[in-house]
């Protein structure tokens, strides 16, 4: 015979004393189940150009980095700093105040640090040898920043430009539609930005046979009529990768200026200067860039060093062409090359 045993303690009692060890119990497993609060990470961003502007990537940047997981003041903050509006002729002026800029970035210690183009990399990278530095240049091996793109070596990576290329193929595109023979001037001086990328740009003519070249434009001299007497020396096209203020109050207007008084050619590295009155522009995806360096900063966050990342190269380019300023400059666009461009400005 089977007998049933019960316990003396009163039923009562049984079911608090079970809910007192069940209250204490579930909350312990919550608490190993529950992940822990990821902190925010901080990104410091030196730009030219305000938030907003079309001429910014900023925002571009930001939807890039949303894309791999890492939305704005969720899972990271954006420390944004950017030069002020500069009027023509004081750009030296404006870019002067950048290494502060950086300074107060790198004071800021955030977890890395982002950057467009050669001079606002330099700057970051002399305020700091620690904070990591992902940036997107033309030659970041020429520039200083990298040993090689395989293996960086510094606290600098990001992307290489192509902008060997993009100067090449330029070139090529304006021998296409430029009839004759004609050379190009490259503007040096006092007035114009000091530019790495000047001896890529002869490389990318001569490759095409084009004669180069040099104009000086100094301060105190008035730049006009150097720039009246180009077309009677043979200059057609006037390389843009370099600044000539005093001429408009807005840097990219300089193409259709150019075009309008002179009837010279502009092959600029944007678009926003083809919308203005350049001729057409090859350059490098901007797309392609952001995420190439959205993914680089990623890596970085997840604990890379930026001295082993190795520096992507941008492979997708843009080619914009403006039939507009064809027209005035009587030029008859080959149909092949225009249903070659990504965008064409009429």
């Amino acid at each position: 015979m089977r007998t049933r045993t019960t316990s003396s303690m009163p039923s009562g009692r049984r079911r608090r004393l079970l809910a007192a060890a069940l209250g204490l119990f579930v909350p312990a497993v919550a608490a190993q189940r529950e992940p822990a609060a990821t902190k925010r990470r901080r990104i410091g961003v030196l730009d030219v150009f305000p938030r907003g502007d079309p001429r910014s990537q900023f925002e571009e940047f930001i939807a890039a980095m949303a894309r791999l997981g890492f939305r704005e003041n969720r899972e990271v903050q954006y420390l944004h700093r950017y030069l002020h509006r500069f009027p023509a002729g004081e750009e030296e002026k404006a870019f002067a105040g950048v290494p502060a800029l950086a300074a107060e970035l790198v004071r800021q210690a955030p977890d890395v640090l982002v950057a467009e183009g050669t001079p606002l990399t330099v700057a970051l990278s002399r305020a700091t040898k620690t904070i990591p530095i992902v940036t997107n240049v033309g030659d970041p091996i020429g520039a200083g920043f990298a040993q090689s793109l395989a293996r960086p070596g510094g606290n600098v990576t990001g992307v290489a430009l192509g902008v060997r290329e993009t100067a090449v193929k330029s070139f090529e595109l304006l021998k296409r539609i430029v009839p004759g023979s004609w050379s190009v001037a490259i503007v040096d001086g006092d007035l114009s930005a000091p530019s790495r990328l000047q001896g890529t740009i002869e490389d990318g003519a001569r490759a095409n046979g084009l004669v180069l070249r040099n104009v000086r434009l100094d301060k105190g001299v008035d730049p006009l009529p150097e720039l009246a007497a180009m077309r009677a020396k043979g200059i057609r096209v006037v390389s843009l990768f370099t600044w000539i203020p005093g001429i408009t109050d807005d840097d990219e207007a300089l193409s259709g200026e150019l075009l309008r008084r002179y009837g010279l050619i502009t092959a600029p590295d944007n678009e926003h200067s083809v919308a203005k009155g350049g001729l057409l522009a090859y350059e490098s995806s901007g797309d392609d860039t952001l995420d190439l360096k959205a993914n680089q900063v990623v890596k970085i966050l997840r604990g890379a060093r930026a001295g082993e990342i190795p520096f992507e190269v941008s492979t997708r380019y843009r080619f914009t062409i403006n039939l507009g300023a064809a027209r005035k400059l009587g030029l008859a666009i080959p149909q092949d090359v225009i249903v070659r461009a990504d965008k064409v400005y009429e």
